[in-house]
């Protein structure tokens, strides 16, 4: 994997998944991770098909992000589509992560593919779940989405870029 888009890839993630909030204002919005992942997506020399068809759900679920961002508002019918998007378009993506690596680094491959799993476990809880407030829930929640998090950072940290690729 080249090592642009391994960059873009892990400050996409924590982007993603890392929520810092001065008053209401998200100081990490969801859309600046949409935005990075999409260019980790565009920085490869060879961008396989999946990451071509992922480039426009990227892109859309980054504007979404941004205009939730922006205005404050509700839609339960917009809400589940874009949760059922963004869970496509992670699990996928990171599958394509997986391809790229797997030849060259199997082990690696192996626990990002885990990382994969339960991060999109977690990200359907969470929308499942979210509709009841109960602290406790929420709190399991939050403390999952952590661990989840670290987990995925660490796997891909510990990508390699490839070999004789010029800085």
């Amino acid at each position: 994997m080249e090592r642009k888009s391994l960059t873009y890839l892990k400050i996409g993630i924590l982007f993603l998944f890392m929520n810092f909030n001065l008053g209401k204002i998200n100081l990490m919005p969801d859309f600046v991770g949409m935005l990075f992942w999409f260019a980790s997506a565009a920085s490869h020399d060879v961008p396989t098909e999946t990451e071509k068809r992922l480039k426009p759900f990227l892109l859309l679920l980054a504007a979404d992000f941004a205009l939730h961002w922006v205005f404050s508002f509700k839609n339960p019918l917009e809400s589940l589509l874009v949760s059922v998007m963004s869970v496509y378009t992670i699990y996928m993506f990171l599958g394509e992560v997986i391809k790229r690596i797997r030849e060259e680094q199997p082990e690696r491959a192996l626990h990002l593919n885990f990382a994969r799993t339960v991060t999109v476990l977690a990200l359907t809880a969470n929308f499942l779940l979210s509709a009841y407030d109960n602290s406790t829930l929420n709190g399991v929640i939050v403390i999952s989405f952590l661990l989840v998090l670290v987990f995925l950072m660490v796997q891909v940290c510990l990508i390699r870029p490839k070999c004789g690729e010029k800085l």
